[in-house]
């Protein structure tokens, strides 16, 4: 429980004595859709030929889940169009 992404909290079922249970906490629903993609990885080249052990849908309307990436003004991003720039916490080493 030290990086805090599952918390535990008590509850009772009628009639049952009470009992813990793990919840997701907000920092682990932001990892998400990286081990959602990991899933999607893993159902495309590792699937058993019968196909995925475990599907994920969306529980509105039943429609499969599919990770994408996408920039921050909503456009579809494919990983030849990502680049990597200096960020704000970026520093150059001194020479030794």
């Amino acid at each position: 429980m030290a990086h805090r992404i599952l918390a535990t909290e008590a509850y009772k079922e009628p009639g049952s004595r009470s009992r813990q249970r793990y919840v997701i906490t907000p920092k682990g629903m932001d990892l998400v859709p990286a081990v959602m993609g990991l899933l999607q990885w893993g159902d495309r080249y590792r699937a058993d030929p019968e196909g995925p052990a475990v599907v994920a849908r969306h529980r509105e309307c039943g429609a499969h889940v599919d990770v994408q990436i996408r920039c921050e003004r909503g456009h579809p991003v494919q990983a030849r169009d990502i680049e990597s720039v200096p960020g704000p916490a970026f520093r150059m080493r001194s020479p030794e």
